[in-house]
């Protein structure tokens, strides 16, 4: 087990044998072009319009608050955006997507964990079995394949979300003890629909 902590988010990171983090890597308040290395490697966009890429390793790459572009690659990795309107890919490997208050576009082939703030997002699963989470703002959300799990809010706007292919669910939360299913919602091949009591 790996404990991180960066500009205060604290992450547990469970990889098997991991590798020693190669780098660090700090962008500056400009536009920067950071790119890790093949192995594990933390990675912060800091000011301005950047773009990361993690490459091979098990990495965790954080934008910052401009519009950033951030790639995984290969690997488990973990992508966070910030306050801008970002793009995150994670790559082939098992990934954690995590959108900030902008309006983002995340997308990813294996997902393990897919997660948005309020802002207009689009989330574009793979295949597998997804976890989704989506807050505020209208959103697009693709699930693909595989047994798919989604919760959001009733926001009292527009959400489509497309569950895909699979045994999928969409739980609604209750925000400041309000809420309930959104009947605005356009809800697409999801099997199970409830409220969080």
């Amino acid at each position: 087990m790996r404990h991180l902590t960066i500009a205060g988010l604290a992450l547990s990171l469970s990889l098997a044998a991991a590798p020693a983090v190669a780098a660090v890597i700090d962008g500056t308040g400009g536009n920067d072009r950071l790119t890790g290395t093949s192995r594990a490697d933390v990675i912060r966009g800091l000011g301005g319009r950047d773009v990361l890429q993690g490459r091979s390793g098990p990495d965790v790459l954080r934008g910052g608050p401009d519009a950033d572009m951030v790639f995984g690659d290969g690997g488990r990795d973990l992508l966070v955006g910030g306050t801008g309107r970002d793009v995150l890919s994670g790559g082939p490997g098992g990934d954690r997507l995590r959108g900030g208050a902008g309006a983002d576009s995340l997308t990813d082939g294996v997902i393990t964990e897919l997660s948005a703030e309020p802002g207009d997002d689009l989330l574009r699963a793979g295949p597998g079995d997804d976890f989704l989470g989506v807050t505020g703002g209208q959103d697009r959300v693709f699930a693909d394949t595989g047994d798919d799990e989604l919760k959001t809010i009733d926001d009292g706007v527009v959400d489509t979300i497309d569950c895909g292919d699979g045994t999928d669910s969409v739980t609604y939360f209750e925000v400041d003890g309000e809420g309930g299913i959104d009947p605005l919602d356009v809800l697409i091949g999801c099997e199970q629909v409830s409220e969080a009591r």
